[in-house]
């Protein structure tokens, strides 16, 4: 954000811009008016607070509506620390950016193979994933002719489990499937929101703390 308004922004591609201008909060810093460099140490501190926040926040958040495990979720989530864009603008960013995850992610059934030599397509145990915990079970709906949509092969190379589906009736060619990137569970505007306000809220919190410390003499 350009403007000397001091709030964050959420971009659409899920990137959450913390940028706070000294003018606008001029008179929370004032008790650092002597302090050398006391001002600018106190809205970097308090922005990468902020961020580290609500990095944890998300993780949190996701792991409490998805299946998705935290370590998932944290590579992810990219934090830019704070930067100075002008002589009074401090900058911070943390963003939410993946491409499609794969779906062997989102607590597949059964966690085994299924596509197994000298059985037929219809005898594959029927795949299932879910995204939420107690949510929806998809992907376990038979085609016409009684096999299951997805199967599960190992990587001949890399021994991972994948999950695939057939684009024909013959056994090739098949196509890995995938499951939401990270960012999709944010697209609720008041998901957004709420990120935000709490965001803004614990920059707040954190600037009174690093005032109060620098004035009192902390480094």
């Amino acid at each position: 954000m350009s403007t000397a308004a001091a709030m964050p922004t959420i971009r659409p591609r899920l990137e959450l811009s913390l940028s706070y201008d000294q003018g606008a909060i001029q008179a929370d810093l004032a008790a650092l008016s002597r302090v050398a460099d006391g001002e600018r140490k106190a809205l970097s501190r308090a922005i990468n607070k902020a961020l580290n926040g609500t990095r944890t926040d998300i993780v949190a958040d996701l792991r409490s509506r998805t299946v998705l495990k935290a370590g998932t979720i944290r590579k992810g989530i990219f934090v830019r620390t704070a930067w100075w864009k002008s002589h009074t603008q401090c900058n911070g960013i943390v963003r939410v950016s993946t491409s499609r995850l794969p779906l062997t992610e989102y607590k597949i059934t059964p966690l085994r193979q299924t596509a197994q030599k000298r059985r037929l397509p219809a005898q594959y145990k029927h795949v299932s994933y879910r995204l939420s915990q107690g949510g929806k079970s998809f992907g376990n709906e038979a085609q016409v002719d009684g096999r299951s949509r997805l199967f599960t092969v190992r990587g001949a190379k890399s021994g991972k489990l994948g999950v695939y589906s057939r684009l024909g009736a013959g056994r090739l060619p098949i196509l890995a499937e995938t499951g939401p990137s990270l960012q999709a569970f944010y697209a609720r505007t008041s998901r957004q929101q709420h990120i935000m306000n709490a965001a803004d809220a614990r920059f707040r919190k954190e600037l009174r703390h690093q005032v109060a410390h620098l004035a009192g003499g902390g480094r």
